[in-house]
């Protein structure tokens, strides 16, 4: 297909403009045909300095932005096309051009501190762990642990070494980043012997047993669920800690979007939803080290 200037001269006239660039719009005219984009979809919006030109063509002011299957997107961020059309991250995550590996959130295991003795484990103090390093620390993109057999040795998110299958205590953190605006909805259900969820400023800091947005402990066997409205392009600091005093382990919670989908639970994989850290470094920054949180 061949554009005249004919036609250039129709579009630019439809568009009562007085002060046309007519070089950009030849340069973007040729773009637009050598990439099969259409009169309405590119050559027009150009005209008004607008449109796939303006996004990610010769006239784009980011340099990351690239046409990719008929669509801009930023090289930078997109972990689909990250540093180029087709690179898909398998973290998820694309900072800067390059994968990243930020996906998930860190874990720390510990042997547990405080035996239980009552129903809802009422001497459970998650604070205990603060000032502990742990045995094992890791990260994961799927949070679900189903010990059943309390003798047996278990690994925990596909770790290599293995753990008793009673008296411990895990530890999560990392960041839930809102794709969207809307209600964000973490459930859990019968969780043996306890699950503790924050969500906010105090999931990185501050975090009690009597401050946490959600508790699920045994005998409980009902579903357990906080909602919150989360605002899209922003991070939340998120914790869980699970802990099993004896027999039976059961870690069983879902995080999920407004959409309904899944965004942590027991085999989800990497997403952008669910991160350690921002990609600057700055906007979420980094947890302190185990053993150093207050």
């Amino acid at each position: 297909m061949r554009y005249t200037w004919g036609l250039i001269a129709g579009v630019v006239a439809s568009q009562d403009s007085d002060a046309v660039d007519v070089t950009r719009i030849e340069t973007c005219v040729k773009w637009c045909v050598a990439n099969n984009l259409g009169v309405s979809d590119c050559i027009v919006p150009a005209v008004k300095y607008q449109g796939l030109c303006f996004e990610c063509g010769p006239a784009k002011t980011n340099p990351f932005e690239q046409l990719c299957s008929g669509k801009c997107v930023n090289t930078a961020t997109d972990a689909g096309n990250c540093g180029g059309c087709g690179n898909t991250c398998a973290s998820g995550t694309c900072c800067g051009a390059s994968c990243s590996s930020n996906a998930g959130l860190q874990w720390a295991h510990y042997q547990n501190l405080y035996p239980r003795t009552q129903s809802y484990w009422p001497n459970f103090d998650p604070t205990g762990v603060k000032s502990l390093t742990g045995d094992y620390n890791s990260t994961t993109t799927s949070v679900g642990l189903y010990a059943y057999n309390p003798s047996a040795q278990i690994s925990i998110y596909g770790s290599q070494q293995t753990f008793p299958a009673t008296e411990f205590i895990l530890n999560h953190r990392g960041y839930l980043y809102a794709q969207q605006n809307g209600t964000y909805t973490i459930s859990t259900t019968a969780d043996y012997d306890i699950m503790i969820v924050w969500l906010g400023p105090l999931a990185y800091s501050g975090w009690t047993r009597s401050n946490a947005n959600l508790e699920s402990a045994f005998p409980t066997v009902q579903t357990v669920t906080y909602t919150s409205s989360l605002v899209q392009g922003q991070y939340y600091p998120l914790r869980l800690m699970f802990a099993n005093a004896g027999g039976a382990g059961i870690e069983n919670i879902t995080i999920t979007d407004p959409s309904g989908a899944v965004i942590l639970g027991a085999s989800t994989t990497a997403n952008p939803s669910v991160i350690q850290y921002s990609c600057d470094g700055t906007t979420a920054p980094r947890y302190p080290l185990f053993g150093q949180e207050t």
